[in-house]
């Protein structure tokens, strides 16, 4: 038997998580996507509040045990490609293209996961080696405060101790269920966004006698909106609790619910712009911006590993 009420570490973390995202991130969104720059006052205060940490262990400067399900709760709150490796003498070669890099112009190195041998297996490549190019910045209906890049790969060649897990490679079956959950939990953080603006714009439009949220129309869409929601949610919890428990279904579950939640943040964020209106296309009100970056959820598999 489980349960997914959080200790009390993670309630502190995600007490801490919710307000950052309604004092820093929140109001900082709407100038953060016109710039198309993501301000570094913001990363730099939720690694001084300890969200960015909170389960990166203490040797690689966090302060917390590895927890996928931990991650699910602070990702919630902070909502609100094609390569491939031959290996040459004492090297990898790396040749290919990557799109939705993101920071790939400032990190000094990057893991690149690649075909090899059949399998998916994970390099680290420094940004100095002879053959890597970095493209302009990706310009994006929405996400447009992460600074992604297109990253093109001309027989880079990789030391042999660069691979992850060294000569035998590393499974990478648990990384990409990581992602996945991390990003079916930003789509349920969003879409939770969406739907409670849009519920209490609901609650105080007045038209024709009564409040919008009154009429049937209305209502039943909230009603779905909250139940896809909840329902995603729960699925990416089992998903996590699963994958944090070594449980071999962790890889279904969590393929079960990016797949939902990419459904769902569709469904939620396009129905928070229809139910304000004409309002909902204006850009003083932040559901347009939620609706844009839900589309890009579908894109960003591999991305989001938290």
């Amino acid at each position: 038997m489980y349960s997914f009420e959080p200790t009390e570490e993670q309630q502190m973390l995600i007490d801490v998580a919710k307000r950052y995202a309604e004092n820093d991130l929140r109001p900082a969104a709407h100038e953060a996507e016109e710039s198309r720059e993501l301000p570094l006052k913001l990363i730099e205060k939720g690694w001084e509040l300890g969200v960015l940490q909170a389960s990166v262990p203490e040797d690689f400067g966090g302060f917390g045990e590895r927890s996928v399900l931990t991650n699910v709760l602070a990702a919630e709150e902070l909502a609100w490609g094609d390569l491939a490796g031959i290996r040459d003498g004492d090297f990898y070669v790396l040749t290919g293209e990557k799109r939705y890099v993101p920071f790939a112009d400032q990190a000094e190195a990057m893991v690149v996961y690649a075909k090899f041998d059949g399998k998916t297996q994970g390099f680290i490549v420094t940004n100095d080696a002879e053959g890597l190019s970095i493209g302009e910045k990706e310009k994006l209906m929405g996400l447009n405060a992460l600074p992604l890049f297109e990253v093109n790969f001309d027989q880079v060649k990789i030391p042999l101790e660069n691979r992850l897990g060294g000569e035998d490679g590393h499974d990478f079956a648990p990384i990409l269920a990581a992602s996945q959950i991390s990003l079916a939990a930003l789509a349920v953080g969003l879409a939770k966004a969406s739907f409670e603006y849009s519920r209490d714009y609901a609650k105080e439009r007045f038209v024709l006698g009564s409040y919008i949220a009154q009429k049937q129309s209305i209502a039943f869409m909230l009603a779905e909106m909250a139940t896809e929601i909840e329902a995603i949610r729960l699925l990416n919890w089992e998903a996590a609790w699963q994958l944090d428990q070594g449980d071999p279904e962790a890889y279904h579950s969590a393929y079960l619910a990016y797949q939902g939640a990419v459904d769902m943040v569709l469904m939620v964020t396009d129905r928070g712009v229809q139910i304000l209106g004409g309002h909902g296309y204006i850009r003083e009100h932040p559901v347009e911006l939620w609706y844009r970056n839900g589309r890009g959820i579908a894109t960003l598999t591999g991305l989001a590993i938290v």
